[in-house]
């Protein structure tokens, strides 16, 4: 049952008052799963014509990091299609803020 953290701010509260335990004796927080995750881009580059390299750095890589953490974070989602989350990216890999 994992939720997008960007969701309701009362998802949590609502799965634990909503949902019943799956095994007797258990405690739905118990059986909450959440998924830390940690997105590390990978960027080829290239060695050009006169032994510059091409690639992003600063603050464009920064941006650039983002759009792939933001692209992981739906991939995730669509794949699991879980139940609680407000977004589910029905229409993923297609996205403006993406990749």
């Amino acid at each position: 049952m994992p939720v997008q953290s960007s969701g309701t701010p009362h998802a949590r509260q609502k799965i634990l008052t909503d949902e019943h335990p799956r095994r007797a004796g258990a405690r739905v927080s118990d059986e909450v799963v959440l998924f830390p995750l940690r997105v590390e881009p990978f960027v080829f580059r290239t060695l050009k014509e006169g032994g510059t390299v091409s690639g992003v750095t600063g603050a464009e890589w920064e941006e650039y990091r983002k759009k792939v953490v933001i692209d992981a974070e739906k991939a995730f989602v669509h794949l699991l299609d879980p139940e609680y989350n407000v977004q589910k990216f029905a229409t993923y890999p297609r996205s403006l803020d993406g990749l």
